[in-house]
C-alpha cells in the first residue's frame, strides 16, 4: 500500500463520489442533507444506512459498518484495498504508474490463491485444444458451441491423469498447500502424495465480477463418474452463494437492458451467449442466496428467471422468485414448453422463438394464480380456501405495497372473492407474521464499547472534527493521549491534534482515507455523521470526565506503590505529597466544572 502516493489515492478518492458509487448497490433517497437507504450488510425494514454527500462518508445505525469508498467496495465486493484503488482508478480514468502496480500486488495477500487459480485456468484451456484431447472438444462442438464462445469463457478440460496439474503446477513452483487450499488436488486416503482432484471433466473456470478467477467448476464425460458436477471448495476466495456464474461478461448488458436472465445450468448460460443474448447469468443450480440477489441488485431492477420447464424447475423458479421479490426486485419467470431447457430449446426453435417466450414471460403471481385457476373445476371449497391462503402468505414478505395492492385485485378477480374479504385476511396473515418475527432478522452483533468515559472520547473526537478553531484549542489545550483508552480513539486523537498543531485544521477526507481499511475508519464514519447540539457544553462535560478518570486512575495507582513501599519513609512522604496535589486538581476541575454548568443553565 506504501507503493502508491497518498496524493495518488486522494485523488482517486476526489474523483469517485461516494454516492454515485453506494447507488449502483442501493436505491438511496434524500433525507435532509444525507441520503437514506436499506444497509446492503445486514437485512433490515427501516432503512438505516445513511451516506453523506458533503463528507463522502457512509455508516449504517443498524448493523454499525462505515467508512469512505473504499471501505464500502472493499465489503461488497469482498476485495482488498488495493484492489479498489486500482478498479476505481480504471473506472475514472487515473493512471497507476506500472512499477506501483506491481508493487500493490505484491502486496495483495489472497495473490497467492488467484494466481494459482490462473495457472490452473491456463493449463486446462490448452489441455482442451491439445491433439490427444480431441473427445472433450468433440463433445462441446456436438452440443453447437462455437469455439470463440468456448474460448471467451475460458472453458477447459481437466485430463484423465492422475498427476498431470501437479507437475504442471510445480513448473509454476505454485506450492502444493496452494492446491490443497483451492481443491485442486486432494490428499490420498492411504499412502502418501496426493492426486488431481478433476480428472476427465470440461472445465468451467468461476470468475468475480471484477474477472478474477476464483473458482472452477467440473462436468463429467463419463456418466458412470460421480458427481456429474463437481466444484471447488469454498476458500478465501470463493464463496459459493455469492458468485453468479458468467456475471462479470454480463455486467455491461445487464446494465444497458436493466434486465438480467438467470438460467440454471453452465450450459444454459453458454447457448445464449453463443446466440447473441449477453445479459445472462447461471446460479449452478436451482437455488439462489439472499447475497447473488444483492448482486444481481447492484445491476439491475429486473430479473428474468429461465429454468427448465419440468415441475422441479417452475418449483425452484417460483422458490427464488420470493427471494429476490423481497429484496424489491421485479421478477418474471419464463414458461417454456416441456420437455425443454433453454439450452435444448433455442437448439430446436432458434433464438427468435426464445425472444418470443421473453416477451411473454409473467409474474411468479401471475404463474400461481394460472395453476389455480387452470384447476378450479377440479377443486372442493376447502382446496380453494387453502389456495387463496397460500397465495396471500406469498404477498406478506413483499415490500412493494402498490405490487401487493395490484396482486390482491387479480386475485380477487380470477376467484371471485370480494377484495375486502382478501384484505381482511392479508391483514390477519400479515399481524401474525409480525408476531412471529424470527431471529434471522435480527440485528448481526455490534462491537459493544464502554460507556461513560469512552462515550466521551468519542464524544471528544466527534468535536474536534468540527473544525472550530476556538473549540479545539479549548480541548487540545486541556486534554493529551494519554487521556485515552480506547486504541483506534486514542491513535485517533494524536492523528487530529499532530494535524490541528501543523495545520491549524483537520482535512477530514485525508482523515477517512488514512484509516479507510482500519477500526479507526468505522469510528470515523459514524462521528462525521452525529448532529452535535450545544458543543461548548458537551466538551466541558468530556473533559472533566476525561481529566478525572486520568486523575483517579492515577491516585488509585499511588496508594497501590505506597501499600508496596510503606517500608521506605523517604517514598511514603514523595508519595503523600503527589497525592496531595491530585486531590487539589480533583477539587479545581470538580469547581470549574460545576461552575461552567452553573453559568450555562
Amino acid at each position: 500500500m506504501a507503493s502508491i502516493p497518498q496524493s495518488k489515492i486522494d485523488e482517486i478518492q476526489a474523483a469517485a463520489d461516494i454516492v454515485q458509487v453506494i447507488s449502483r448497490y442501493v436505491a438511496l433517497k434524500k433525507a435532509g442533507k444525507n441520503l437514506k437507504g436499506l444497509c446492503p450488510f445486514h437485512q433490515e425494514k427501516t432503512p438505516s444506512f445513511i451516506v453523506s454527500p458533503e463528507k463522502q462518508i457512509y455508516h449504517c445505525f443498524g448493523c454499525g459498518k462505515g467508512g469512505n469508498v473504499f471501505n464500502f467496495l472493499m465489503e461488497t465486493e469482498k476485495i482488498t484495498f488495493i484492489e479498489v484503488v486500482r478498479n476505481l482508478a480504471s473506472d475514472y480514468g487515473i493512471k497507476l504508474p506500472r512499477h506501483e502496480e506491481r508493487s500493490a500486488d505484491a502486496e495483495n495477500v489472497f495473490d497467492r490463491l488467484y494466481l494459482a487459480n490462473v495457472a490452473a485456468a491456463t493449463f486446462y484451456q490448452k489441455q482442451l485444444f491439445q491433439e490427444a484431447n480431441q473427445k472433450p472438444l468433440n463433445y462441446l462442438r456436438k452440443r453447437q458451441l462455437s469455439d470463440a464462445t468456448v474460448k471467451k469463457f475460458g472453458i477447459g478440460y481437466a485430463p484423465k491423469s492422475w498427476d498431470s496439474l501437479q507437475k504442471y503446477m510445480q513448473k509454476q513452483t505454485v506450492q502444493t498447500k496452494t492446491l490443497v487450499e483451492l481443491g485442486l488436488i486432494q490428499k490420498r486416503d492411504s499412502g502418501g502424495g496426493y492426486f488431481d482432484k478433476f480428472r476427465n471433466r470440461i472445465m468451467f473456470p468461476f470468475q468475480s465480477t471484477s474477472g478474477r478467477f476464483v473458482g472452477f467448476g467440473g462436468r463429467r464425460l463419463v456418466e458412470s463418474d460421480q458427481p456429474k458436477y463437481l466444484n471447488s471448495p469454498e476458500s478465501e476466495i470463493y464463496r459459493k452463494g455469492e458468485l453468479l456464474y458468467g456475471l462479470n461478461f454480463a455486467i455491461t448488458k445487464i446494465r444497458e437492458m436493466n434486465l438480467v436472465i438467470l438460467v440454471e445450468g453452465y450450459f444454459d448460460l453458454l447457448r445464449l451467449a453463443d446466440s447473441g443474448i449477453e445479459n445472462v447469468v447461471a446460479s449452478s443450480g436451482t437455488a439462489i442466496t439472499e447475497q447473488q440477489g444483492r448482486l444481481l441488485k447492484r445491476y439491475t431492477s429486473r430479473v428474468l428467471i429461465a429454468y427448465d420447464s419440468d415441475e422441479a424447475g417452475i418449483s425452484a423458479a417460483i422458490r427464488n422468485s420470493e427471494i429476490l421479490e423481497q429484496l424489491e426486485l421485479d421478477v418474471y419467470i419464463l414458461r417454456i414448453p416441456a420437455p425443454h431447457d433453454p439450452d435444448s430449446f433455442i437448439l430446436e426453435n432458434g433464438k427468435e422463438a426464445f425472444l418470443e417466450l421473453i416477451r411473454q414471460r409473467v409474474t411468479p403471481f401471475d404463474m400461481k394464480l394460472q395453476s389455480i385457476t387452470g384447476q378450479m373445476q377440479e377443486l372442493s371449497d376447502e382446496d380453494k380456501n387453502q389456495a387463496v391462503d397460500e397465495m396471500l402468505q406469498s404477498l406478506v414478505k413483499l415490500p412493494n405495497e402498490i405490487k401487493i395492492g395490484l396482486y390482491i385485485h387479480r386475485l380477487s378477480e380470477k376467484m371471485e372473492i370480494a377484495e375486502n374479504f382478501l384484505i381482511a385476511r392479508f391483514n390477519r396473515l400479515k399481524q401474525r407474521q409480525r408476531v412471529g418475527i424470527t431471529a434471522s432478522e435480527k440485528l448481526p452483533p455490534v462491537e459493544k464499547f464502554r460507556v461513560g468515559e469512552w462515550q466521551a472520547e468519542e464524544n471528544i473526537i466527534a468535536l474536534l472534527l468540527l473544525n472550530e478553531s476556538a473549540l479545539s484549542n479549548q480541548i487540545l489545550h486541556q486534554l493529551s493521549v494519554a487521556d485515552f483508552e480506547n486504541e483506534p480513539l486514542r491513535n485517533l486523537f494524536d492523528r487530529i491534534s499532530r494535524e490541528w498543531e501543523e495545520t491549524g485544521s483537520v482535512d477530514q477526507q485525508r482523515l477517512t482515507s488514512e484509516f479507510s481499511h482500519a477500526a479507526e475508519g468505522t469510528f470515523l464514519a459514524r462521528l462525521l455523521l452525529l448532529e452535535i447540539n450545544y458543543p461548548e457544553k458537551l466538551a466541558a462535560d468530556c473533559i472533566y470526565r476525561l481529566r478525572k478518570r486520568s486523575l483517579d486512575k492515577r491516585f488509585n495507582e499511588i496508594k497501590r506503590i505506597m501499600n508496596e513501599e510503606s517500608a521506605s519513609h523517604n517514598a511514603v512522604m514523595h508519595y503523600l505529597k503527589e497525592l496531595t496535589e491530585i486531590r487539589h486538581k480533583l477539587s479545581e476541575i470538580e469547581k470549574e466544572h460545576t461552575r461552567f454548568v452553573k453559568a450555562n443553565l
